[in-house]
């Protein structure tokens, strides 16, 4: 014992030592501890995890694949108990991690004794970038000292906390104490939303027109259950690009349950291939000459069958999954990519689909990869082929590219082309389609000095005092409520606007500084500061959701300097041996107390001798000399200094864009965003904070790259940071969701209707289909006349599947489809414009203002996904019906439609008429509905359910055409809303992410990226911001507005005021009543007395809302 005290004081001289473990298995590459001037400062590193990383080198991304970390090597570490000191409590560690080749054949030994448990130190790096793995066994508890090991990419878990000595030196640069005050310290508040007139309710009245064909209610005398078809297979499949596996039997019989009131059946040929289509257990009749499924056969997941088997061949219950829901997904993931183009960015343009076994052996089948490899069971091969070909084993699944091009044609020439009156910024370019519905967008419209929400940062043009680019962060304190009610709910949650933290900025500019925008993605943009006509004197600034820290470039001879509008505290300079080499780091605290990390790098001979900040004023920090190519990085320190080491190891690395990558095996999908970086840091990762709804999805592996370090968001609760480049995630699907009512109190059960019920559908749809579909949208901007054709595909789906009368769907179909016809021939009131500007597709409507909001915006692209959703709805259901009646409708006008699906939600780049996923942010996990308009507080949606409305719509036009990847994203973009929105727009008692403050209101209103405003654009009735957060009430409804929701909402906001609504209002608030209570809501619409003029807008039919609460009334036990 006298001798391990002696050694650990002798040890504390030392100026540098080099520790590791040597393993006695002589088949595990070891990693090494690199403890650098041992001082008496100690940094406290623990829960949840440490660091395992002090390098002083620097690591590029290049080095390391995160998705091939597999885990069942993840980290396992017990505690190092250092209460008895005569006891020995050793750790053992295993993992895989990727070894970086920034170092080779580095030894040192020491060995020291404690108790005869000798430790030894062994340091051995691989210098071919190959994987090895690393452990460490018989680990002594040793006083003061921390194991943590090099170029680790991932942390481990600990359950104590632990000491690590690290170098640690500090020298205090400057010192103030100036008071401020005002602006300076609390900024400004905007507050206040605009009001307009324009009600979303259609309130033009049908147009009136007697149809010959009618139900006869008395014919329906029996009551009756909606089935799916069963369909027994020989496993005959086809490949191909697009194409994925479809088990067709040679002879099959497919017809109505025998309570149908007319039998149809129709026998598919065995020689030709046709689509058997999703249906809420319902009959599916297609006709095997429908050409534009001649070489492919897909059968969809549909809602349980009637024995509760799985509903498709392809997806039976008897398959072996291809990954389960935890991060072996991730490796499938990466290696589906990574094999067909390891060369290539991470997202492969190449991969279509993969057929999987349930013996795990797959293939790949690409239209554009020449090579062919075969493997292992569990591993994949690549094959080029597009012709059939046949399996014995009927337990194949379908592995499908989330991501594949819904087309790359150019769009129908019945879409003029124009460029779109809006001008762009000064500045503003980009190589092919530029955004319109993003963060940014306030930096490519206007005065280009409203700020871009990069959470958990804004940042924005300056020009107050000084010239640059302005940093803020805000934390929880600094909410601001309003407009409380009288059970102390706010009406409001807002944060402070301009209060520049600091300012990337350069000695250089002044008001003749020049701003650019380009670069512009789905996830990021760039920035670029110039000196006044001095192209290489410039200043990049990437902004990239998600990142840790705000990142400025500096090129050619600006000399760089920091500002901020709130003044400087103290500032001062620090050392670590947990930087990698070259990195200075300062302390920056603000006046009003808000402490700052900036690091800067230069070239890899830039040293403190040669450079350093200096401090000019309490707003200034200059740079002593020009450098070309340094890097200034920011990041608010954590309010846990324990974790500063991981914005130390995360230092020198920063992050340009992300792009998506993602399959799917019918079930689940697994997916990520994969970051793309620059620079070197010490752990080969950079820092990247996650939403609170990404921790719902994550991969299992995810927890392993957690750091603890925690900000505030504006308005989305509080991020988590993560040291990676990538985030990985993994979901299930709910595939029970399709054509007919569905609820999540029906689950799996079979929907019934009784006699009654049937016999008063018949009588409803009989009246609301005397109308001229095609007069009734006469006149209707956009928005209204897709409500209104889709009110009519509706009871179209009524009268064909739950009614099942020939006749009267075939009337009601050459109806709807004279209707769609004048959009086809984009002959409506306002036709669509293929915008060659913005490249999209708008309404003409706003053509001549951007004022007028005769189309609610649309021509500058707003609320594309809101009105194209219901268009596209009402095209999947003609299409489904029509193909059942032997119709080609839906490959005849496949390219129409599809334009509107690539305008709001196109997947890929390599569509290059639209911009990549328009509407739909993937890493807030929910769309943003306003176009190219500034606004101080960002983006914002008000209608959340008209957002998931359209992923449902485009998810059954995916399968009305045969294309899986895009019915699959659907559902994974319905997932992913599932959650974003019951964290951020549906506040249930139990909702800890946003503010308690503003839980009672129950909804949103507008959800803003700087404000949370209880309201509406039309009114503050209580039914108007309600109402707007449930309308269409579809089968989708119920899987984002759970039960549990849906009633506190309807106990505390919706009962009070129900009996006072006599407005088309009352009729969406009582059919959302249906989620949880269906036996109520049917009563409502089923009486003798309703009144359909009174309580239904021309956008909702009762038809609908009979089938609708009705089937669930009847159905759940």
């Amino acid at each position: 014992m006298q001798l391990y005290l002696t050694l650990l004081f002798l040890l504390s001289f030392v100026e540098c030592s080099y520790i590791s473990f040597i393993s006695n298995n002589a088949d595990e590459i070891l990693e090494t501890d690199l403890i650098e001037t041992l001082s008496y400062a100690t940094l406290t590193v623990g829960e949840p995890y440490v660091a395992q990383s002090v390098v002083v080198t620097r690591v590029s991304a290049a080095s390391h694949s995160p998705l091939s970390v597999s885990p069942k090597n993840r980290v396992s570490a017990s505690p190092i108990n250092s209460q008895d000191s005569d006891s020995n409590t050793r750790t053992a560690v295993q993992l895989s991690l990727p070894l970086s080749n920034y170092a080779s054949q580095v030894s040192q030994k020491i060995s020291a004794q404690t108790n005869n448990d000798p430790v030894t130190v062994s340091n051995i790096y691989a210098n071919d970038n190959s994987k090895s793995k690393s452990s460490v066994h018989n680990l002594s508890s040793v006083s003061g000292v921390a194991s943590v090991m090099p170029s680790a990419s991932t942390m481990r878990k600990v359950t104590t906390l632990l000491s690590q000595t690290a170098s640690t030196s500090t020298s205090t640069l400057f010192s103030s104490s100036l008071s401020i005050s005002g602006t300076q310290l609390n900024g400004t508040l905007l507050t206040s939303v605009s009001k307009g007139t324009i009600d979303p309710l259609v309130t033009q009245m049908p147009s009136y027109s007697s149809q010959e064909t009618k139900i006869i209610p008395s014919s329906l005398t029996s009551n009756k259950t909606i089935y799916t078809i069963s369909v027994r297979t020989n496993a005959a499949t086809a490949t191909g690009e697009d194409s994925f596996i479809a088990s067709t039997p040679a002879s099959s019989t497919l017809f109505y349950p025998s309570n149908s009131t007319q039998d149809l059946v129709q026998t598919l040929a065995s020689t030709t291939a046709s689509p058997a289509y999703p249906s809420n257990r319902t009959q599916i009749t297609l006709s095997p000459s429908v050409s534009l499924y001649s070489t492919t056969s897909p059968i969809y997941p549909s809602n349980i069958t009637e024995n509760g088997s799985s509903p498709s061949p392809s997806l039976s219950s008897t398959v072996s999954p291809v990954y389960p829901s935890n991060s072996t997904g991730n490796i499938l993931l990466s290696s589906l990519f990574s094999t067909v183009d390891s060369s290539s960015s991470p997202v492969s343009s190449t991969l279509d689909t993969i057929y999987v076994s349930s013996s795990m052996q797959a293939t790949i089948s690409s239209s554009s990869s020449s090579r062919q490899t075969k493997t292992s069971s569990s591993s994949l091969s690549t094959s080029t082929s597009s012709t059939a070909t046949t399996t014995e084993n009927s337990s194949t699944t379908t592995i499908v590219n989330l991501f594949n091009a819904v087309s790359t044609d150019e769009p129908p020439t019945v879409f003029d082309r124009s460029p779109n009156p809006m001008s762009l910024a000064d500045g503003v370019s980009n190589d092919g389609p530029i955004q319109t519905n993003k963060f940014y967008t306030n930096l490519i419209v206007g005065s280009q000095e409203s700020p871009a929400f990069v959470y958990p940062y804004s940042l924005w043009k300056y020009t107050s005092s000084s010239y640059g680019f302005a940093v803020q962060h805000t934390t929880v304190d600094q909410y601001s409520y309003g407009g409380y009610d009288s059970s102390g709910n706010a009406e409001y949650l807002v944060n402070p606007l301009g209060i520049a933290h600091v300012v990337f900025s350069a000695s250089n500019f002044d008001s003749s500084m020049t701003m650019q925008v380009d670069e512009m993605t789905l996830s990021s943009t760039r920035v670029v500061l110039s000196e006044s006509n001095d192209s290489s004197n410039y200043l990049e600034i990437p902004l990239v959701q998600g990142m840790g820290f705000a990142t400025g470039i500096y090129h050619g001879s600006l000399n760089a300097k920091i500002g901020s509008s709130v003044g400087f505290n103290t500032i001062v300079s620090e050392s670590s041996s947990n930087l990698a080499q070259g990195i200075l780091k300062y302390r920056i605290t603000l006046l009003n107390g808000v402490t700052w990390l900036c690091y800067v790098i230069g070239p890899d001979d830039l040293t403190s001798t040669d450079f350093s900040l200096e401090v000019s004023s309490e707003y200034e920090i200059k740079a002593s000399a020009s450098v070309d190519g340094l890097i200034i990085q920011l990041a608010v320190a954590p309010s846990e200094t324990d974790y500063e080491v991981f914005y130390d190891q995360a230092a020198g690395m920063y992050v340009t864009n992300f792009k998506l990558q993602g399959v799917s095996d019918g079930s689940t999908a697994t997916y990520e965003f994969s970051y793309t970086t620059q620079g070197e840091s010490a752990s080969g990762s950079t820092m990247i904070f996650a939403l609170p709804h990404h921790e719902s999805s994550f991969s299992d592996i995810m927890q392993d790259y957690y750091t603890g370090i925690q900000l505030a968001s504006t308005t989305k609760g509080v991020m988590n940071g993560y040291l990676t480049t990538s985030l990985q995630f993994s979901t299930s699907l709910n595939r029970q969701i399709s054509w007919l009512p569905w609820s999540s109190q029906l689950g799996s059960n079979l929907l019934e209707y009784s006699k009654e019920q049937l016999q008063l559908l018949a009588e409803v749809a009989n009246s609301e289909l005397q109308v001229s579909i095609s007069e009734s949208i006469s006149g209707l901007n956009t928005y209204y006349l897709g409500k209104v054709i889709d009110k009519y595909s509706y009871i179209l789906l009524t009268v064909s599947e739950i009614i099942q009368d020939e006749a009267s769907t075939k009337s009601t179909l050459e109806n709807i489809k004279s209707a769609f016809d004048i959009l086809l021939q984009n002959e409506q009131t306002y036709p669509l414009i293929y915008d060659t500007k913005f490249n999209g597709l708008v309404s003409s409507g706003d053509w001549g203002s951007t004022s007028t909001q005769y189309d609610f915006g649309n021509t500058y692209y707003n609320d594309h996904h809101f009105h194209y959703g219901y268009i596209i709805h009402a095209a999947a259901v003609i299409g489904y019906v029509d193909s059942k009646l032997n119709g080609t409708w839906a490959a005849d006008n496949k390219d129409w439609v599809n334009s509107l699906v690539r305008d709001v939600a196109n997947p890929s780049e390599k569509d290059e008429y639209f911009a990549q996923s328009r509407m739909f942010d993937w890493f807030n996990g929910h769309s943003w509905a306003a176009g190219l308009y500034e606004n101080g507080n960002g983006k914002n949606e008000e209608s959340s359910s008209e957002d998931y409305n359209f992923a449902y719509a485009m998810k059954l036009w995916g399968a009305t055409i045969g294309d899986q990847s895009m019915e699959l994203r659907g559902d994974l973009m319905i997932s992913i809303m599932k959650d974003a929105m019951n964290d951020y727009f549906y506040y249930q008692n139990d909702n800890t992410v946003e503010p308690e403050e503003i839980i009672g209101n129950k909804v949103s209103g507008i959800l803003f990226d700087n404000i949370i405003d209880y309201t509406t654009y039309f009114g503050t009735n209580t039914e108007y911001i309600h109402g707007i957060h449930m309308l269409p009430i579809t089968p989708v409804s119920s899987n984002i507005r759970s039960e549990t929701f849906v009633e506190e909402e309807w106990q505390t906001k919706i009962e009070p005021i129900i009996e006072s609504i006599e407005s088309g209002w009352t009729g969406i608030l009582k059919l959302n009543q249906a989620l949880f209570d269906p036996v109520d809501s049917y009563a409502f619409f089923s009486d003798s007395t309703f009144d359909s003029s009174t309580y239904l807008d021309n956008g909702m039919s009762r038809t609908w809302a009979l089938a609708f609460s009705g089937g669930l009334a009847n159905s759940i036990a």
